[in-house]
């Protein structure tokens, strides 16, 4: 017994009892088709077109030569890289780039530009007192350096803006470069406490490096130590300890040593030692 009717195209379906049962075919020209069939038969169209396109991927596996990755390697959930501490540049290698706007004249200075310079970077903030009270002798220094030495001081808080250093220099009378740059030179120099300042030679090696405020005499002597040929009589201090322009002991996070000590090479004999370098400021 059968139960039937047409299909679009040709053919038809019936349904009735064929091996025992119950089912459904499809019909052309007397032959019938089960369900069943119609199954195996997608099945298989499937498998020969998985297998025409390459068959499914899977993760790429490691290449020639690579090990596989073992247990705990993390290949299935790989973790991110743990931060490692960025080095403090260090006295004797190249010093770190770094470029900016000098907020004076709005144009844009690099540490590039001033290769084959000797070259003062004081790190510094306008909320900072000792940043303030180093500011006057640096403009000093710079005046009678002339083209000698180059000072150029960077904004090392990254929340003011150059609005803010620029006001700043105009209410102490600055004359030399003062460099907006986001607070990214400070980070690169890891100038941690301010005021900080380095001297780099003019092949941009980097020669000293003081924490806390300096006076004068400090300045040109260690422009000196960096390779500066200041004119007659200034690049060598009087004999005996210098003002401390701070009046009080060191204060910095970063500097465990005494702040008289600077970091670098030691001054010729007869030019004197410093001590007694002034409090810095740590916001």
């Amino acid at each position: 017994m059968a139960i039937g009717g047409p299909l679009p195209g040709g053919g038809g379906w019936a349904l009735g009892r064929w091996g025992g049962g119950w089912r459904l075919a499809r019909q052309w020209g007397g032959s019938r088709w089960s369900v069943r069939r119609w199954r195996a038969l997608m099945a298989a169209g499937l498998l020969a077109l998985v297998a025409g396109c390459g068959g499914l991927r899977a993760p790429a596996g490691p290449g020639p030569g690579q090990e596989p990755p073992g247990p705990g390697s993390g290949a299935e959930s790989p973790e991110p890289a743990p931060v490692r501490p960025r080095p403090r540049p260090e006295v004797g290698e190249p010093a770190p780039d770094w470029q900016g706007v000098d907020v004076r004249t709005g144009k844009p200075l690099a540490g590039a530009d001033l290769r084959g310079k000797v070259v003062l970077l004081n790190f510094f903030a306008t909320w900072c007192g000792p940043c303030r009270t180093e500011m006057p002798d640096l403009e000093r220094l710079a005046a009678e350096a002339g083209d000698a030495v180059a000072v150029v001081a960077i904004g090392a808080d990254p929340t003011e803006s150059p609005e803010q250093l620029a006001a700043f220099a105009r209410s102490l009378g600055v004359t030399f470069p003062v460099v907006h740059d986001g607070g990214r030179a400070a980070l690169a120099y890891l100038a941690t406490g301010i005021p900080t300042s380095y001297f780099v030679d003019r092949e941009g090696i980097l020669r000293v490096r003081f924490p806390g405020p300096m006076n004068l005499e400090q300045m040109r002597q260690l422009a000196a130590q960096a390779g500066a040929t200041l004119p007659a009589g200034e690049a060598e201090p009087e004999q005996g300890e210098p003002a401390d322009p701070g009046g009080g002991p060191a204060s910095r996070q970063d500097v465990p040593a005494p702040a008289s000590k600077p970091e670098g090479k030691a001054p010729a004999p007869g030019a004197g030692q410093q001590s007694g370098a002034g409090a810095g400021s740590s916001r």
